[in-house]
């Protein structure tokens, strides 16, 4: 992996596009050479694509963007936000609320207001938007690739695009979350057949930072993170983790947290791209 120092053993990284996703998907973007935001895939309800979770009174609460109703196939790209102007108000003032205390509320505050959605907006353009602005807030010099815009081939597998879409961008590793490996997504041998490295990137489960003296409440949304940390503390975070090749895994520290579920049912793990 190059780490954006060059071209050669390019790394690609394929994941949806999230809603203020947590430290771990920067930790990949900040890594990879190629980022393919796969925003041509079906949009799933409760997911991480409009909802992410953010600390209120010392706890993890869903943060929602909402979306308009539509059909249940719409491609990710195609799904519009739900009166979004009417919305922006309500979220911005419910994170300063329970940030109120947050050593960098005023900047975080100041950063996310441009951000929000205008009147004519998807869910993908809000969060590629806000994917950009955290890219260039952090330093992070990873390219970005929109699925929507490239002409990936849409047949096969799941695990056959994301090769192809490897392949197109001239990879020879291809980096998941850690999760990917205990779901069972890839086939080590698919990608060695290819020619493509598998890897998988495992944050350090040891990460803390302050938040306001309570219990440490891990893997919120990365407000959550810029909130207690400055952009150079956060970038210092991006470091802190370790890829591993398929046959080292197995660790009970490697596995991410779960995309949201309906109310009532328990977070275990986390989904990945």
């Amino acid at each position: 992996m190059t780490g954006n120092r060059g071209e050669t053993e390019r790394s690609v990284a394929v994941m949806q596009p999230y809603f203020f996703p947590y430290l771990g998907y920067f930790q990949l973007l900040a890594h990879v050479d190629v980022f393919v935001v796969h925003d041509d895939t079906q949009y799933v309800k409760q997911s991480w694509i409009n909802r992410n979770r953010i600390l209120e009174r010392g706890a993890a609460a869903f943060l929602t963007l909402p979306v308009a109703s539509g059909s249940h196939r719409q491609l990710i790209f195609e799904k519009r936000l739900h009166e979004p102007r009417r919305h922006q108000r309500k979220l911005l003032e419910r994170i300063r609320q329970a940030y109120d205390a947050a050593p960098h509320l005023d900047a975080v505050s100041a950063f996310l207001e441009p951000l929000f959605p205008g009147d004519e907006e998807t869910v993908a353009s809000f969060n590629v938007r806000a994917l950009r602005a955290l890219q260039e807030l952090l330093g992070l010099r990873t390219r970005l690739v929109l699925a929507s815009e490239r002409a990936y081939p849409r047949s096969g597998t799941a695990q056959e695009r994301v090769i192809r879409i490897c392949l197109e961008e001239g990879g020879a590793r291809y980096v998941n979350p850690i999760r990917a490996r205990s779901l069972g997504l890839y086939d080590q041998a698919a990608f060695s057949a290819a020619g493509l490295e598998l890897s998988y990137l495992s944050t350090s489960a040891d990460i803390r930072y302050h938040q306001n003296g309570g219990p440490f409440v891990s893997d919120l949304s990365v407000i959550d993170v810029l909130m207690f940390n400055s952009p150079a503390q956060t970038r210092e975070l991006l470091d802190r983790f370790v890829l591993r090749p398929p046959q080292s895994l197995g660790a009970v520290s490697d596995i991410e947290p779960s995309p949201p579920r309906p109310l009532g049912v328990p977070l275990d793990d986390r989904e990945t791209g």
